[in-house]
């Protein structure tokens, strides 16, 4: 649902995005129902959305890599441990963005991204953050769901607005 989200906030913004989503678990996998729901309510269509494993090629191409948890960037940084430098969870980046401020025109997106990462270290992906990780309700109650939603509705957009402002 995060990219689907991303992915409409750059159209709606005309922004040259290409964002891609695989995971972390063996797949093809079909998206839960009630995310199917949910993204329908908000105009996604994600009946057809297969998840698919995150491949070393994915990563070694992708300027931005992001996760919904600390454990899914833990375990894509040991498959490819040269993208950490921007690899995030969206909750970090979107925390880290906030302290730095919005990308600057003309400023290039790895750039504002080795800022965000300053400080940061491997021990950072330790543990389970509410601060940082999107809570998987996989399995639990609509309520979950619903929760899981508006927060990736709200990081995504702090998240579009940070890293690809007007006219950065």
């Amino acid at each position: 649902m995060a990219a689907a989200l991303l992915g409409e906030l750059a159209r709606r913004r005309e922004i040259a995005l290409w964002v891609d989503s695989a995971g972390t678990a063996v797949g093809p996998l079909p998206v839960p129902n009630a995310v199917v729901a949910l993204a329908a309510e908000s105009g996604f269509d994600l009946t057809g959305h297969r998840a698919r494993p995150v491949l070393r090629e994915d990563l070694a191409v992708a300027d931005l890599v992001l996760g919904a948890e600390r454990s899914h960037v833990r375990e894509l940084a040991l498959l490819e441990p040269g993208v950490w430098h921007r690899m995030f969870t969206l909750k970090e980046l979107a925390r880290r963005g906030d302290a730095i401020g919005p990308r600057r025109a003309g400023q290039a997106l790895g750039d504002w991204l080795a800022l965000a990462a300053i400080g940061r270290t491997t021990s950072d992906l330790q543990g389970s953050s509410a601060a940082d990780d999107v809570a998987d309700p996989f399995g639990g109650p609509m309520a979950g769901y619903v929760q899981m939603a508006d927060e990736l509705v709200s990081v995504t957009g702090r998240l579009m607005d940070l890293a690809w402002p007007s006219g950065a």
